[in-house]
């Protein structure tokens, strides 16, 4: 089960409301975890979440925050997006946020894998729009500072929208299924269907299929639940880069969910079934080519 959290009513209050103490805000994070998992976690962040090369620097960036005893790892580069839990023990704010360099904080997480736990501390102000202090993240006796962005940049995401309908698989199964049909993606997108991997229902099986204009792939799978409940009836384009941070986070023995929120078009939420990670995926608004006609 998860671990337990005492923590003490001071602790949980740290947040200050605007007009107290001259309206600024204290955010503080105050979270304890295991090595490997953090760095493991931001660097499939760095590597699947973010946009390496933006104009707006808050792209670049993972968005930190603690509940209770999860840290709340997200990350997107305006196409897709991912959250990540890692598991662990905090005191701090309850709604407190900072985002920093993705491709710092794996670095640094990278070079403290050698000891058991790390921590994660911050303690700053924020008036408006600017945030003061650095994010400290130790192990052992070693440990850097890392400058902050302000959590309010970060593009939002709404994890917890309702879903038209659903279907579950397998991550296994759901990964070697991209990771066929998917193998003919086109590279560009000149011809924008051809940019990604198509999720349809063909009888009882779940098909993905993929074409660059030369060859088609397709690979199909039995082992779905909620097939019938037509979220893949008419067809749905997932973009190559989202696929490819899908298959990164999908793992065997861990049920993957599937579904359309309501409300929100051109995307599709993967999550894990136990809630250790989520992907918004983007779809693409473009008809599939009529291939099934040259298939032998």
């Amino acid at each position: 089960g998860q671990p337990t959290v005492d923590r003490e009513d001071a602790a949980a209050e740290r947040c200050i409301a605007p007009g107290e103490e001259g309206g600024d805000m204290v955010n503080t994070i105050d979270f304890g975890a295991d090595a490997r998992s953090l760095a493991a976690a931001a660097a499939l962040m760095s590597k699947y979440g973010v946009q390496r090369s933006s104009a707006l620097p808050i792209l670049s960036t993972v968005k930190i925050g603690q509940d209770g005893c999860y840290l709340i790892l997200e990350a997107t580069d305006l196409r897709h997006a991912a959250r990540l839990l890692v598991e662990g023990r905090g005191e701090g704010s309850p709604a407190a946020a900072v985002c920093v360099n993705a491709e710092s904080l794996a670095g640094l997480a990278g070079k403290l894998t050698g000891v058991n736990r790390v921590s994660l501390r911050f303690h700053g102000q924020a008036d408006g729009a600017a945030l003061t202090g650095r994010l400290r993240i130790s192990g052992g006796t070693s440990g850097a500072d890392l400058p902050v962005f302000a959590a309010s940049d970060f593009p939002s995401t709404n994890w917890d929208a309702d879903a038209e309908s659903a279907l579950t698989i397998d991550g296994g199964e759901l990964k070697r299924l991209i990771g066929i049909g998917g193998s003919a993606v086109a590279a560009d997108d000149h011809r924008p269907a051809l940019g990604g991997v198509r999720l349809v229902r063909q009888g009882a099986a779940l098909r993905a299929t993929s074409a660059d204009g030369f060859r088609a792939v397709w690979a199909e799978t039995v082992a779905v639940h909620g097939l019938a409940l037509g979220l893949v009836d008419e067809g749905l384009i997932i973009h190559r880069e989202s696929v490819r941070a899908l298959g990164a986070f999908a793992e065997d023995g861990r049920q993957v969910r599937l579904s359309r929120p309501i409300g929100q078009t051109g995307r599709l939420i993967a999550e894990a079934a136990d809630g250790a990670w989520s992907v918004a995926l983007a779809l693409v608004d473009s008809a599939f080519p009529d291939i099934d006609r040259v298939w032998p």
